[in-house]
Order: C-alpha cells, then sequence, then structure tokens
C-alpha cells in the first residue's frame, strides 16, 4: 500500500471515531461573562455548572460535551465531573433552576462540572474551535465568584 492511502485511512479513522459536532446556539462573548456567573452553581459545596449550561459556552451539545469527557475520563480528577444522583437532582430542579422540556425529561440525571473539569474538557472538544479560548474566562469567572463569596473580591473586568 502506498504512504499516501495509508494517511488516507487513518485521517478517515480518526474521523469516524469523532463523529462531527452538531450545531448548537453558543453563548456570544458579549453575554458570556454574565451566562457562567448566572449558571455557575454552588454544587456539593463548591462552583459547578450543569453539563447543559456548559455546552452552549463552547458552541457544542450536551450530548458532544459529554461524550467528549467520557472518551478519556482517565484525564480528569474524580471530582472535577460528577455525575449527579437521582436525590440532588430533584432538589436542584425544586430549587429554581430552569430547565426547558428536553432536560426535565433526560434519561440521566446531568453530570456537573467543577472550573477543572470545564477547563479540561474543552480540550477534548477538538471540532470546537471557541471551546480553548473560552475555558480561560470559564476559569477567571469561577475564581472570581469564589473570592466574592470569600469577601476578598475586587472586579477586574480589563483582566479579561
Amino acid at each position: 500500500m502506498q504512504q499516501a492511502d495509508v494517511n488516507w485511512r487513518v485521517a478517515e479513522a480518526e474521523k469516524a471515531e469523532e463523529p462531527e459536532l452538531e450545531k448548537v446556539e453558543e453563548v456570544s462573548e458579549v453575554e458570556l461573562v454574565p451566562y457562567i456567573e448566572g449558571h455557575a452553581q454552588l454544587i456539593l459545596n463548591e462552583r459547578r455548572i450543569l453539563d447543559f449550561d456548559l455546552a452552549p459556552i463552547y458552541g457544542v451539545s450536551t450530548s458532544a460535551l459529554n461524550r467528549a469527557y467520557k472518551r478519556n475520563i482517565d484525564m480528569f480528577e474524580d471530582d472535577w465531573v460528577i455525575q449527579l444522583d437521582g436525590d440532588l437532582w430533584q432538589s436542584l430542579c425544586q430549587s429554581g433552576i430552569t430547565l426547558d422540556e428536553r432536560q426535565r425529561f433526560r434519561t440521566e440525571t446531568p453530570l456537573v462540572y467543577s472550573a477543572e473539569g470545564a477547563n479540561s474538557v474543552a480540550f477534548q472538544l477538538t471540532q470546537s474551535p471557541i471551546a480553548r479560548k473560552r475555558a480561560k474566562t470559564i476559569i477567571k469567572v469561577f475564581s472570581d465568584l469564589e473570592r466574592m463569596a470569600h469577601g476578598d473580591f475586587v472586579f477586574d473586568i480589563q483582566g479579561m
């Protein structure tokens, strides 16, 4: 077999392993910081974001986001991404989080991502050109929210 044919077959096999990301509505740059601030919640004593709230930041579907995590699960610390149990999910639903109809009837409880988990999964989304760029903003906003919670926060929009 010629080298060009081998390279083509390898490239085709790699494409087959990683399906094309479906197009979803992404959060605009202008809305990014307020969106993260509004969706980062205190879950299990740490600031976390639900999978269906994180996916639009990266411009991917929730299933594509979670596939990227599950495909590379060994690259994540245990507490970076957590599958909510049914009781905690029910509690969150009753606490007033906003759900669209698709989220109300999901078959699995959502994954929740810490800042580190959100950052790490961004680097697994190889077909999302905005994911890596936005990972830095997520880390900064989560960090700012923690400092605000502890009273030692000085807002610095210019640093973003």
